[in-house]
């Protein structure tokens, strides 16, 4: 039988009346099942579909900007207004600053450097201020202790004090996946699309 869909209130609703879940009402509904407390985003390919690189250039950050993932833009308000705490989980690090390799401050844009004028520039102050960002690369730190983003993801679970289960990270990274998720819950991100709720399963 043939239905056709209407948009209320950006909802949808077939003729007989029947709600029709949203890509994002489906994910949102999916985080409160499994206990979700803390959502965390890798920056490169995940909430942005590009990447840094490691020595993004000043005058290319508006270009990294508008290359973000609509779908994380337009999740990050609802998350916030339903009670979730926010996290950027990235290994890229100021530590990768290099004057040999002529990445500098004075130039580029890596880490904390990066990921705040990011989020300044996607949301209002106040949301954009509401993550919490761990921007740590354990092979430019010499850490060879911590594997994936485990170390992201116990900073995370000790700033909001949480269990790390309660924690799930989205990453377009598959090592980082299958060594973290030991720890959370993680998802693959497609590198091609960046963060996609239709790709999420």
């Amino acid at each position: 039988k043939l239905q056709f869909l209407y948009l209320i209130a950006g909802r949808a609703f077939t003729t007989e009346g029947a709600l029709v879940p949203l890509p994002m009402d489906t994910f949102l509904e999916k985080l409160e099942r499994d206990g979700v407390r803390v959502v965390a985003f890798d920056m490169d390919l995940t909430a942005v579909r590009q990447h840094s690189r490691g020595r993004l250039r000043k005058e290319d950050l508006q270009g990294y900007i508008d290359n973000a993932s609509p779908d994380f833009v337009a999740v990050v308000p609802e998350l916030a207004r339903r009670g979730y705490q926010l996290a950027i989980a990235t290994h890229s690090d100021t530590a990768e600053y290099s004057a040999a390799k002529g990445v500098t401050p004075e130039g580029h844009l890596l880490g904390d450097d990066l990921v705040h004028p990011l989020l300044q520039a996607l949301f209002p102050a106040e949301l954009a201020a509401a993550f919490y960002v761990v921007a740590y690369n354990p092979r430019a730190r010499g850490d060879t202790a911590h594997k994936g983003k485990e170390h992201h993801i116990n900073l995370i679970a000790a700033h909001y004090d949480v269990p790390p289960r309660s924690i799930v990270l989205f990453d377009d990274d598959v090592n980082n996946v299958a060594l973290t998720n030991r720890l959370c819950a993680t998802y693959q991100v497609d590198p091609a699309e960046g963060f996609v709720f239709a790709n999420l399963q």
